[in-house]
């Protein structure tokens, strides 16, 4: 039996856990099991492979979970890899390839509209409000928005940053401004997705005439961020 390594990615967390060697003719079984802890309610998939490498770095082999034993992650991680005695022989690092799908919503950001100023009739493009970037920062992407005020309406810009090992990452956002009693007077859906890898940027005009645009005292921001991720959980030497 041996002790794996902690492991912090954005959508969950393994403690300290175990992988145990079940051997049987010319198969071996690893069976891993660990605490674990999911950060994001909503949906969530994965598929956990193991590849086995030499003493030099060099790939062996990867095998799926065991069907046998599937793969299963909430309050307790556990899954089973099986590899054969002649790629075991050479065998010195195993590395687990945790590739998982999550999907978050929630409100992003929210807050105050201040009242136009005088100066802002005569600029193109106002900075209407400035959101701290302490709350647009989470565990799995960040933002940057912008929220302009022009004279025939408002332009909202979003730029999301991944902060994971991705193949994806795509959201659906629904931008509403609001009166001083709190009543949608404006709302866009829009969305943002990877631009080959990184940074994904959007931007969307709503049109507003300027006698309701001064009539509008809060934004609010909601969104549906979907993830295909990767962690990695590397046991050396081979357990």
């Amino acid at each position: 039996m041996a002790t794996t390594p902690v492991l912090d990615s954005a959508a969950f967390s393994l403690g300290a856990g175990t992988v145990t060697r079940e051997s049987s003719g010319s198969r071996t079984l690893f069976a891993f099991a660990a605490p674990a802890t999911r950060h994001f309610d909503g949906g969530f998939e994965l598929s956990v492979y193991a590849v086995l490498y030499d003493g030099d770095g060099r790939f062996i082999a990867r095998r799926s979970s065991e069907w046998g034993r599937p793969v299963f992650l909430a309050n307790r991680a556990t899954w089973a890899h099986e590899f054969t005695a002649d790629q075991l022989a050479g065998g010195r690092r195993l590395v687990y390839e945790i590739e998982h799908r999550f999907d978050l919503r929630r409100r992003i950001a929210a807050g105050e509209l201040p009242e136009l100023p005088g100066e802002a009739d005569g600029s193109d493009y106002w900075r209407w409000v400035t959101v701290d970037p302490r709350t647009l920062d989470e565990r799995a992407v960040r933002f940057d928005l912008g929220l302009w005020a022009r004279t025939s309406g408002v332009d909202v810009t979003i730029v999301q940053h991944p902060k994971v090992e991705t193949d994806s990452m795509r959201t659906e956002l629904e931008v509403e401004l609001l009166d001083a009693n709190r009543d949608v007077c404006v709302a866009r859906p829009m969305s943002v997705s990877l631009n080959r890898g990184g940074p994904g940027f959007t931007d969307v005009s709503l049109s507003v005439d300027r006698k309701t645009l001064r009539t509008l005292r809060f934004f609010e921001l909601r969104g549906r961020t979907e993830v295909s991720a990767m962690a990695r959980l590397v046991l050396e030497p081979l357990p």
